[in-house]
């Protein structure tokens, strides 16, 4: 099984997401081993660093301290990238998400990746509908993520790093997607990383969780 390190990992940097805002977050000397086909909980305020290292491993920024290793070799900037997902993102970090349907990302991860399998299938396994397949990944809301992890899906993406959750938005949608699609992730051996500060809501999910 592959081990991802992140060693001696320190920053203090301005993040910004669309459901939280400009946060400031920093941690000094972190050091972890995940393992992929699990699921992690960090366990953060915001500004504690949890949602900052979820959004380093997925490479949102380069790293100035410490450095992340996937089986005991350094991983370069552009490697991480390559690996990693920032789930909900849409554009900031990645130019071909401009002006494009949820299906025309994914059909762009599909051909570029030579990936056999469809984008029915895909949509079938995260749960998405037509309607919401043809409108622009700029513009959905409740389906965003679930959109966002079958564009890292079809894009061989094996790392899937979530922003900072606010508690009442796990448990809405819990148990109407958010468990059995992490769990479908899991079984495909991936890596999936959630940073929030009430690790009880998912305690039923998670395999280890991290308290900073």
């Amino acid at each position: 099984m592959s081990i991802l390190s992140v060693q001696n990992l320190s920053f203090d940097k301005y993040l910004k997401y669309y459901l939280i805002g400009k946060i400031r977050e920093n941690i000094h000397i972190f050091n972890y081993n995940f393992e992929f086909g699990k699921i992690y909980c960090i366990n953060s305020n915001l500004g504690d660093g949890g949602w900052g290292i979820s959004w380093a491993i997925s490479g949102q920024f380069k790293l100035t301290k410490g450095q992340i290793k996937l089986d005991n070799k350094i991983l370069s900037f552009k490697e991480l990238q390559k690996l990693s997902w920032g789930v909900g993102l849409d554009g900031e970090a990645f130019s071909f998400f401009e002006n494009k349907t949820t299906r025309n990302l994914i059909n762009k991860g599909l051909t570029r990746n030579d990936n056999f399998t469809t984008v029915e299938q895909i949509a079938k396994n995260f749960m998405l509908t037509n309607e919401r397949l043809d409108n622009n990944f700029k513009f959905l809301s409740g389906e965003r993520w679930r959109a966002s992890i079958a564009i890292g899906f079809a894009n061989k993406k094996k790392i899937y790093c979530f922003p900072w959750i606010k508690p009442e938005i796990l448990i809405m949608y819990k148990d109407l997607w958010f468990k059995n699609i992490l769990e479908y992730l899991k079984k495909e051996n991936y890596l999936i990383i959630i940073p929030t500060i009430n690790r009880d809501i998912i305690k039923d999910m998670f395999d280890e969780a991290i308290n900073l």
